[in-house]
């Protein structure tokens, strides 16, 4: 099938007002932790990167009259920053804050506007904060290998072991789920497929897409043409995949492309990667069709995952972010979902 590639333009027009020292090549480069920066999407939208270390989680902000609509609070020592910043640049409230998920890089740190909002979530998240640390499991590779409902520091990866002193309150070497879910509200307003939130004039509309990842809520920000995307879309890069949280890789694509049908330009993911425009989102689909598509067929031909490993390339996909480091870590999480969803 012929495909037009992307031109990578929109994000990259935007205008954007530093908080703190950064340059234009840092912000593009998937290797430099940015600075905290705030972008101007129109329409007092606002895109926000927090700047925290490798896994960089992104706030959006929709500021009225009336107050101020935030997606994600993106850790504690960031939302108190980002309260007195909010503060500073506009003086209205924030009067809802809106989970994109459970994860603890998203919703961590709410309770610091627990003084003006309301919080808003999908009804999953309410037992994604007080089930068992197995399901759901904190992001990344962070699973309760031993079962015994706590992570311990070998069980820990990524951001949750780089913040694992930090949230072990008690000390123990060991993270329970109220730890990890400090700090995180639980929502009172709650999305189960579609919801509109109105405030000054902005509408602000929150989408779940059914079977998707627990509870994810992308946000339309239809004034100003920007759809805010959950941690299952990476523009432009390969992801760390965690066996697409065993989540059957047929899902995601019929998920995204669900999604392509909304009316939006910009897109916005929720890690502070590039972003870009509907068309990203598409190729992103491309790229998990072209996987499923290789190694469903070595599977049917009865191919070990070290075969696939080194024979599939995907080489249209060479020129974005993380292939060589990443490339084989996704044949085998591909592998492992598409065995264990038998599609």
């Amino acid at each position: 099938m012929a495909r037009a590639w992307p031109i990578w333009a929109t994000a990259a027009a935007l205008a954007t007002v530093v908080a703190g020292a950064t340059t234009s090549a840092q912000q593009g480069d998937p290797t430099v932790a940015p600075a905290r920066v705030f972008t101007a999407l129109g329409e007092g939208l606002y895109r926000v990167d927090s700047g925290a270390g490798t896994i960089r989680p992104v706030s959006m902000v929709q500021v009225t009259g009336q107050g101020i609509v935030l997606v994600d609070a993106n850790g504690t020592e960031f939302a108190t920053w980002l309260k007195a910043e909010l503060a500073r640049r506009f003086a209205v409230p924030v009067r809802y804050v809106v989970y994109s998920h459970y994860h603890w890089d998203h919703a961590k740190g709410g309770s610091v506007f627990a003084d003006t909002a309301e919080f808003v979530a999908h009804e999953h998240m309410v037992r994604s904060l007080h089930n068992s640390l197995a399901v759901p499991h904190p992001p990344g590779e962070s699973w309760d290998r031993n079962g015994n409902d706590v992570i311990d520091r070998e069980e820990a990866h990524g951001g949750t072991r780089d913040q694992f002193d930090r949230f072990d309150s008690n000390g123990d070497g060991l993270l329970s789920r109220g730890e990890i879910t400090a700090d995180i509200p639980a929502p009172t307003v709650l999305v189960a497929d579609r919801m509109a939130l109105m405030l000054g004039g902005k509408t602000v509309e929150l989408i779940h897409r059914e079977p998707s990842r627990d509870g994810i809520l992308d946000v339309r920000f239809p004034d100003a043409g920007v759809l805010f995307v959950g941690d299952y879309v990476w523009p432009k890069r390969l992801t760390g995949a965690w066996t697409f949280d065993r989540t059957p890789l047929p899902t995601w694509i019929d998920t995204l492309r669900a999604m392509e049908l909304l009316d939006f330009e910009i897109l916005v993911p929720s890690h502070g990667y590039a972003g870009g425009t509907k068309q990203d989102l598409v190729a992103y689909r491309w790229f998990l069709e072209d996987l499923t598509a290789a190694v469903q067929a070595g599977i049917h031909a009865g191919r070990s995952v070290e075969e696939l490993k080194s024979s599939i390339r995907l080489d249209a996909y060479r020129h974005w972010a993380d292939y060589d480091r990443l490339l084989e870590r996704n044949i085998e999480a591909a592998y492992s979902n598409l065995r264990r969803s038998r599609w």
